[in-house]
């Protein structure tokens, strides 16, 4: 898998190798809440619920949507 590009595309999507090189890190250093977030954002950013974003190489996320695409008005 090549995140959310398609297999034979040559664009490497940083999010997706990110995401799983911090879950990977959060495991082995004790941390399983945070990797567990690491694996839960990457799944919703596949899902393409979400956009992901970096700040000083920590994750973000934003626009959060619903089943129906909606982005949900009450997100801080």
């Amino acid at each position: 898998m090549h995140g959310i590009y398609p297999e034979d595309s040559n664009i490497i999507d940083y999010i997706y190798i990110k995401l799983i090189s911090l879950g990977e890190f959060y495991d082995e250093v004790g941390k399983p809440g945070l990797a567990d977030a690491c694996y839960n954002a990457l799944d919703m950013y596949l899902a393409g619920t979400v956009k992901v974003y970096f700040k000083e190489g920590e994750p973000y996320i934003s626009s959060v949507k619903d089943d129906n695409g909606d982005i949900f008005a009450d997100m801080p």
